[in-house]
């Protein structure tokens, strides 16, 4: 038999149970990745910003007068001073800066943050900006945005009185939540 005549109607085989359950898979399948790909097309790829950074502050570089908020940790806000008057937020800078130096940096952004910067995961010599703040103590790992990567190395900074942890800062990061 072939073509009109194999037709259930006109005495061909009825179409197994299988067979059609493939076909509503299959369906289904190509509908959800159609749905998948129109809703990603939308979205902004991972980019790179290659460079010699400026840091503006414990958390944020400008490479290329781009403004790149380091993803996934926190340093202390202008202003914030520790006890006997030591700028908290300067020496996280001075930390930052002095590390980078006038090395290239390598970062991976993610998206943006509420003030329109970029935001990114930034590395120097294969070393994550973010790895390197926390572990030396001179900024919090924050797990809503680093899913606690850093929580090991703020430990160890603690524990150590490595960085802002060796000064007496009662009220360093303000009423945020590092939960």
């Amino acid at each position: 038999m072939a073509g009109w005549d194999n037709h259930r109607d006109y005495g061909g085989p009825e179409p197994n149970r299988l067979s059609v359950a493939l076909i509503v898979v299959l369906v289904l399948v190509v509908t959800l990745a159609l749905i998948v790909w129109t809703r990603s097309a939308g979205a902004q790829p991972l980019r790179e910003i290659v460079g010699i950074a400026s840091v503006i502050d414990g958390d944020t570089i400008e490479v290329h007068d781009e403004r790149i908020r380091l993803s996934g940790f926190d340093a202390p806000e202008r202003g914030r001073r520790c006890a006997g008057g030591a700028n908290a937020y300067q020496s996280a800078s001075l930390a930052l800066s002095d590390f980078i130096g006038r090395r290239t940096v390598h970062c991976a952004l993610s998206g943006t943050d509420n003030y329109g910067r970029h935001v990114g995961t930034c590395r120097v010599d294969g070393v994550d900006l973010g790895e390197h703040m926390v572990s030396q103590g001179w900024a919090r790992d924050w797990p809503r945005y680093s899913h606690r990567a850093y929580a090991d190395d703020e430990a160890q900074a603690r524990a150590a009185h490595r960085g802002l942890w060796a000064m007496n800062c009662p009220s360093l990061w303000g009423d945020r939540n590092y939960d």
